[in-house]
């Protein structure tokens, strides 16, 4: 069963990969969750950089001397081409960013943190193994969000994903933290399960079984 198009509140979810990887690399788990997800279209772009040590591969800012000091600078500046990929995405499925979840993995949920800090509005956010690299500094009063993060990840530390919720509620955010005992790095079942279940509410709240 479908769900009609008028309760239905987002049309598209783009899926943001991390560093060293490429949008064809998260094909299944988009290919997965459109099939759940009645009509919404998943897409995942490539990030608009190569990346710094293989340029088979791509990202979305060079982490190339990046420290905890810098780390906002850098990722603030790569705002604009980090917009242009995420407008060209819209403009190719024809629909608008109110009608858009980013759901971001690692550097691409860093990004997609820091598109709602600048200033742009979406329909909601999954932030997945990610860090918030800069404070919010706006309100997001009802604002849907998801934060998804491995206990046991050591590229980035579970406290991240604690001080992310943490900023999102303070701004007025909808949001909820999802800790995975065990998980890792990546986007694994578990943590593919925990954001379909969010964008299932995001797109209506029905899935096809």
């Amino acid at each position: 069963m479908s769900t009609p198009d008028a309760a239905r509140r987002v049309d598209l979810v783009i899926l943001l990969h991390g560093v060293g990887s490429r949008g064809a690399g998260l094909a299944p788990i988009a290919r997965a969750w459109a099939r759940r997800l009645n009509g919404v279209r998943v897409v995942a772009p490539d990030g608009p950089f190569d990346h710094d040590e293989d340029r088979r591969f791509r990202q979305w800012y060079s982490i190339v001397g990046v420290t905890a000091e810098t780390r906002a600078a850098r990722v603030a500046a790569a705002g604009a081409a980090f917009d242009a990929v995420i407008d060209e995405t819209i403009a190719e499925v024809g629909t608008s960013a109110g009608r858009t979840v980013l759901a971001g993995f690692s550097q691409g949920g860093s990004m997609a943190l820091d598109a709602l800090r600048r200033g742009r509005d979406f329909a909601g956010l999954l932030a997945m193994a990610t860090r918030l690299a800069a404070p919010l500094g706006r309100r997001l009063d009802g604002f849907s969000a998801r934060v998804v993060h491995g206990e046991a990840d050591t590229v980035i530390a579970i406290d991240e994903a604690e001080r992310t919720r943490e900023a999102l509620a303070t701004a007025g955010a909808r949001v909820d933290l999802v800790r995975l005992p065990g998980g890792g790095h990546g986007i694994d079942l578990a943590v593919a399960k925990a954001g379909l279940a969010f964008l299932v509410v995001a797109a209506g709240g029905k899935a096809t079984s």
